[in-house]
Formats: structure tokens, C-alpha cells, sequence
């Protein structure tokens, strides 16, 4: 039995089915006391008139009462605000990080594969034609697995068109003419022998 401790209402429903508000005054049922924040001072909500304001919106400022509050990617915000972070599909602030932590990873191990590139291609060149040619080809096929990882990473930052678009892009491009041009020295070697 769940009961609203705002119009002292009883509900013998599952609490799953009644919902998050009460059913007769449309209040939070399940927020504890200590959580909400007084409002006595605000003045009246914004869309409720008559009803005084427990907050003020953090995007807007407009003064919400304890109904139209909504807590929407860890701001208190209006139902307006919502409605207009919906609209413009904005994303999550979490998810915007993700993808900025994505977008360096592909740009750092596209810069490590190139380096490893490198490394064989010095060890090949100062080496010459009388040692042995195992190195370089085990470190340039080493590279190649940064660069993919490279690849992985920053896909998905591209995919969603995020701030960090342009790290993900110089990292995949990096990555991507890295790939292409061992695969093209392969090819051309085995053409060639």
C-alpha cells in the first residue's frame, strides 16, 4: 500500500503501476523529504500560477513548482527546457565525454602505429641488405594494430557528429593512410616477387 504524504491518499496498486506521481495531487510519492528543496521564497511556477516554486530552472531561470520539475541529464530543469533539449536532440554530457576520450585514443594510437612504422622502416634502412629482414616486418605488422584500433575508436565519434569530430577524423585519416600504405607495400612486394 503506498500512501501520499501531500493530499494523504492510499493506493492498494503495485507501486510499478501507479507511477512516480500521485494519481489524485500529482506530487512525487517516492522522493524523500530531505531531497526536496524549499521553496518559500521563489514565488510562484512559471506554469502553475497558483502554486509556489520549490526551484528555479538552471538553463532558463523560470521558477518551477514540485509537478512540472524534471531532472534531465543531472540538471533541474523546466518542462519548457526539456521539450526544447528533446527537440534539438541534445546529447548527454557523459556521452559527450565518451566520445572526446574516444576521439584522443584514436588520434594517440593512430600517432603510436605511424611511430612503430617508422621504427621499421629506420631498422630496415640502416640495417641494409645483409641482416635480416624479420624485424621490420614483424614491427611494421605490429603497427598495423594500433591503426585499427585507431579506426575503432574514432568511428563512433564520427557517426554522431559530436565536438570532438575533428580529432576522430585527422586520427582515422592517420590511421586509415597508415593501413593503406603497408598494404599497398605488400601488395606491390608480392607483385613485384
Amino acid at each position: 500500500m503506498v500512501e501520499c504524504r501531500h493530499c494523504r491518499g492510499y493506493f492498494r496498486a503495485q507501486p510499478e503501476k501507479i507511477g512516480a506521481r500521485c494519481p489524485k495531487c500529482r506530487m512525487p510519492l517516492f522522493e524523500r523529504p530531505d531531497k526536496q528543496t524549499p521553496g518559500a521564497d521563489l514565488g510562484a511556477c512559471a506554469t502553475h500560477p497558483g502554486v509556489l516554486a520549490v526551484l528555479a530552472c538552471q538553463r532558463c531561470g523560470k521558477n518551477v513548482c514540485a509537478a512540472c520539475r524534471t531532472k534531465w541529464h543531472g540538471e533541474q530543469l523546466c518542462p519548457s527546457c526539456v521539450e526544447l533539449s528533446l527537440s534539438r536532440a541534445e546529447p548527454n554530457p557523459r556521452e559527450l565525454r565518451k566520445q572526446g576520450g574516444r576521439a584522443v585514443w584514436s588520434l594517440t594510437l593512430a600517432i603510436l602505429g605511424v611511430l612503430v612504422a617508422l621504427l621499421a622502416l629506420t631498422i630496415l634502412v640502416t640495417r641494409g641488405q645483409t641482416a635480416s629482414v624479420a624485424w621490420p616486418i614483424i614491427f611494421s605488422l605490429l603497427s598495423l594494430v594500433p591503426a585499427l584500433f585507431a579506426i575503432g575508436q574514432g568511428c563512433p565519434v564520427l557517426l554522431s557528429r559530436g565536438p570532438s569530430f575533428r580529432v576522430a577524423a585527422s586520427g582515422i585519416i592517420l590511421a586509415g593512410s597508415h593501413l593503406g600504405l603497408l598494404l599497398g607495400v605488400f601488395l606491390l612486394n608480392v607483385w613485384h616477387n
